[in-house]
């Protein structure tokens, strides 16, 4: 499975693949990560990986960035990682399967500026 926002993003590579298939999956609906917990229990099949790569940055400064904007960037990169991560632990330790979270190299190099709420 591979998570997409809305049915035209499940189109073209990699989703052409015969073993790719693409679920709506929009990380800060606790809906959606039920939804695709269901469908790979429907499935049958083990869970034998978790990929997290959903991620967004909104460039702003502090004194001029609201709230909602850093929420929602915490919302998607680190609870929404939490969230599906949680949903999916008790498939994978079935299967002795393995959680992969994918960073940014915002993590190596010093705060940049406008990206407080990044970073």
């Amino acid at each position: 499975y591979c998570g997409i926002r809305k049915e035209s993003d499940g189109v073209g590579y990699p989703f052409t693949l015969n073993n790719v298939e693409p679920v709506i999956l929009v990380v800060t609906k606790e809906n959606d990560v039920n939804a695709v917990i269901v469908k790979v229990k429907e499935r049958g099949m083990p869970l034998i990986g978790l990929v997290n790569n959903a991620g967004v940055r909104e460039i702003g400064t502090v004194e001029f960035q609201g709230l909602d904007t850093f929420r929602w960037q915490y919302e998607v990169n680190l609870f929404g990682t939490y969230r599906l991560t949680q949903a999916a632990l008790a498939l994978l330790r079935q299967s002795r399967g393995r959680v992969v979270l994918t960073s940014s190299m915002g993590a190596l190099v010093p705060a940049l500026p406008r990206w407080a709420g990044y970073v």
